[in-house]
């Protein structure tokens, strides 16, 4: 996981129109990360602007939601099992 700030500067530069492997490059950080954001960007309805007013936490909220779902720390319970 990188900085949340890099979201920030990855929006950036792909706002200046370089491509994946260029951003990858200067910033350091792979280009699946770079390709992720890109497609969730585009998919995204609202303009450049929207997306930069938000803060660094609520843009890494944005384009990394599965990394702050709560996570089950035991197996189900078999209650079929405990019946009989």
């Amino acid at each position: 996981m990188f900085k949340k700030t890099r979201v920030r500067q990855i929006i950036e530069l792909l706002q200046k129109n370089l491509r994946d492997r260029e951003i990858s490059n200067v910033l350091g950080v792979s280009r699946n990360s770079v390709a992720r954001i890109r497609q969730t960007s585009n998919d995204y309805n609202g303009d450049w602007e929207g997306l930069l007013m938000m803060t660094d936490d609520e843009l890494y909220r944005f384009f990394y939601p599965d990394k702050f779902k709560p996570k089950k720390s035991y197996a189900p319970f078999g209650y079929a099992y405990v019946h009989r």
